[in-house]
């Protein structure tokens, strides 16, 4: 276990030299190692009750609950939500910042730019409807809805007439270029331990890659020298939430932002070395390929999301009891009583009972003196089940 290693110490900071640890490749690697530890570390609280939101969402129940009479309100509540913040795909508006009336350049502009955006979203390949309903949901459930921006371009070769690099290959020609949207997963996206949003120094994401896109996207040696060790986590026995039938194996790659450097690192813990660095790639204005996730419930004090349930789990538990209780009381609000054992006519008359139909009785001069039918029977005073019920309906 090397000084730097997290595990080594329960001390936030144990690292006083960046410059020192990232003098070799190891030092780099290690590094972004415990970068991952600790932010997962700080985020583990919010992990644990995101996922116990999700199993009471979708009713998911363990042996002990199964019995239980649950009032799920918490969904009801949350489709509403959801269908108020995210119904239809929004229109795009792309306006002028000065209104002058003869800069016709500017108007025209903005129109093709809308246009261009209104097409790019309704095309069948774009997924931006479908990643923004993903992300509204994972906002009003686990409390945690993230975006992802790549740009997908696709070159080729030149003719050799137009010239080569300084290696020797072919100029490359863009065919097409264009920006993909992706969802991730609650989950899969860390960001350095800060305050607030403003604070943080990287944020990454888990990419679950297959033997051939490691192949592809690294080299045949590195990535054949991957372990594939990828496996969602879950801190619940059972929880059908995170699919184990998966077929592939997959490494889990860590895709990393440095905002302090304006570099891209690739990372994979079983791997000793980093798998690659890339100065800004996109050389946007925020550097970063993503938007500040749609954190709930954030302070000043730390930035990590508390879902809603959270924070109003003892009106959705009391409503449980409550209901759970009505649910009791229906089962025993039913037609029943004792008899005495010696009138035989009794039992008769419930059980052989018709129309118009007379049960004889012995000794009818005693089954008399008892009081007759109310003297020889009496039942389960129902006034006392039914008002209880109607007060917990109320509540």
């Amino acid at each position: 276990m090397s000084q730097y290693d997290a595990a080594s110490t329960s001390t936030p900071g144990v690292i006083d030299s960046l410059e020192k640890l990232e003098a070799t490749p190891q030092g780099q690697r290690d590094r972004w190692v415990q970068e991952i530890e600790f932010a997962e570390k700080e985020k583990k609280k919010f992990t644990t009750q995101a996922r116990r939101v999700i199993r009471r969402y979708i009713d998911e129940r363990d042996a002990v609950e199964t019995n239980q009479r649950w009032f799920n309100i918490f969904k009801t509540n949350t489709d509403i939500l959801e269908a108020s913040l995210y119904a239809n795909i929004p229109e795009a508006d792309v306006s002028r910042r000065f209104n002058d009336m003869d800069d016709d350049v500017a108007r025209v502009a903005g129109i093709i730019l809308q246009r261009a955006i209104m097409q790019d979203m309704v095309e069948p390949n774009c997924d931006f409807d479908m990643v923004m309903r993903q992300c509204v949901s994972d906002r009003l459930i686990p409390g945690c809805g993230i975006a992802w921006l790549r740009l997908e371009t696709t070159t080729e070769e030149q003719p050799a007439e137009y010239g080569v690099n300084e290696d020797g290959t072919p100029f490359e020609r863009i065919v097409s270029q264009e920006i993909a949207l992706d969802y991730v997963h609650w989950e899969d996206f860390l960001w350095s331990p800060c305050r607030v949003w403003a604070e943080r120094r990287w944020i990454a994401r888990k990419v679950p890659m297959t033997r051939d896109a490691l192949v592809k996207r690294f080299g045949e040696k590195v990535g054949k020298s991957i372990p594939l060790d990828y496996e969602p986590k879950t801190n619940v026995i059972g929880d059908a939430n995170t699919p184990r039938n998966m077929l592939l194996k997959r490494a889990c790659i860590y895709e990393i932002w440095d905002r302090e450097k304006k570099q891209v690192i690739w990372l994979s813990r079983g791997h000793d070395e980093l798998l690659d660095t890339q100065p800004d790639p996109l050389g946007l204005e925020g550097f970063e390929p993503c938007p500040m996730p749609m954190l709930a419930n954030l302070t000043t004090s730390n930035c990590i999301p508390k879902p809603d349930y959270m924070m109003i789990q003892d009106q959705y538990v009391e409503l449980d009891e409550v209901n759970n209780r009505i649910s009791l009381l229906i089962v025993a609000c039913k037609v029943v009583g004792v008899y005495d054992r010696s009138a035989e006519g009794i039992q008769r008359m419930m059980t052989e009972g018709y129309d118009n139909t007379l049960i004889p009785v012995d000794n009818w001069a005693m089954f008399a003196e008892k009081g007759g039918v109310k003297g020889q029977i009496d039942w389960l005073p129902l006034d006392v089940v039914v008002q209880a019920l109607g007060q917990l309906q109320v509540h």
